[in-house]
């Protein structure tokens, strides 16, 4: 009898045993199938948004051509933006501002300085004193001006509002193309432009390309003044 019961036993061990097993298999199987389905609507929307994106570059690098139909992308690259300084629109501004003001502050420093090297040259007694005096004193006058304004707009970034930093704002693109210009020399130009979360409009235009005023001039302007402020 005992033996009975102890075969029983494991038989209804094992069948609760495969019962289990069975429930786990089908959960496991569903959890996959979930999983790939949210893994497949993932890779629809980025698609979604990597056409989006190459359909408004399309748009605004022709608005601003030459020649539209000579137009050729040549590679788009998109992905996720977050507020920050380089988001910021009145820390961007200042930074191209102080960009020119210190471009101003350079071309005053150097009419300074030529016209204190003339009155040396020439002596004091000499008729053209007068002018190269004259020269001297605007040029002091423009210098201490300037400076106050690039101290204010430093002011500016310095203490802008990191509140917002880290929100999610829209996509960066980074946007690669070849067309003629002016002359009808083909060349290539490299945009990174900052779009809303629908892909309809932007918030900014940075160049990539070598200049004054493009990504890595205002970037290194930014980040300088921060880390200025911070030590």
């Amino acid at each position: 009898m005992s033996i009975k019961v102890t075969k029983l036993g494991l038989i209804l061990s094992m069948l609760l045993n495969l019962i289990l097993g069975c429930l786990l298999f089908l959960k496991s199987c569903s959890q996959t199938s979930q999983s790939t389905d949210k893994n497949k609507d993932k890779k629809n929307n980025l698609e979604a948004v990597q056409q989006k994106a190459i359909a408004y570059m399309h748009n605004a690098i022709c608005e601003n051509l030459y020649y539209p139909d000579t137009y050729d992308p040549v590679k788009t690259i998109v992905d996720s933006v977050f507020y920050g300084p380089l988001t910021d629109m009145e820390c961007v501004q200042a930074a191209e501002e102080l960009i020119d003001l210190r471009s101003q502050y350079s071309s005053a420093q150097s009419a300074y300085s030529y016209a204190i090297d003339q009155i040396n040259f020439h002596g004091i007694t000499d008729l053209g004193t007068f002018h190269w005096g004259k020269d001297r004193d605007e040029a002091k006058s423009t210098m201490k001006q300037l400076q106050n304004k690039i101290e204010q707009t430093q002011s500016t970034i310095k203490n802008r509002d990191f509140s917002m930093d880290g929100k999610f704002i829209g996509w960066q693109v980074v946007h690669r193309y070849r067309a003629a210009n002016s002359k009808g020399e083909v060349s290539f130009g490299n945009v990174l432009y900052i779009l809303n979360l629908d892909l309809t409009e932007s918030y900014f235009r940075y160049s990539l390309d070598n200049g004054e005023n493009n990504f890595e001039s205002i970037k290194k302007v930014i980040e300088t003044e921060l880390e200025s402020n911070i030590q």
